[in-house]
């Protein structure tokens, strides 16, 4: 089973962050990327294991009971150049 969790800014402390106390479960952690993959996501970057384009900032060691495998990704919005969006998760297993 694979365990997968939105990872957000603290409200109090910008600089770190945190896992949200909510999560899904899938039978494992390639069902988590196809998945993430039709809701809209085209690419992800593991932190630590791929290298990571400009927007994204590697987070691990901000990330308040930091556990699991840290993605991050970036969706480019219809607003304009350079208008995007990164978003992280962890998938534990």
């Amino acid at each position: 089973m694979a365990h997968v969790y939105n990872i957000t800014p603290c409200p109090n402390t910008p600089s770190e962050f945190q896992i949200s106390p909510d999560g899904d479960e899938y039978p494992d952690v390639e069902s988590v990327l196809e998945d993430a993959h039709w809701g809209g996501i085209d690419t992800f970057y593991e932190l630590g294991e791929d290298e990571l384009p400009w927007e994204i900032e590697d987070i691990r060691g901000k990330i308040r009971n930091q556990r699991g495998r840290i993605f991050g990704f970036v969706n480019e919005t219809p607003k304009g150049v350079n208008d995007y969006e990164v978003g992280y998760f962890t998938v534990i297993e």
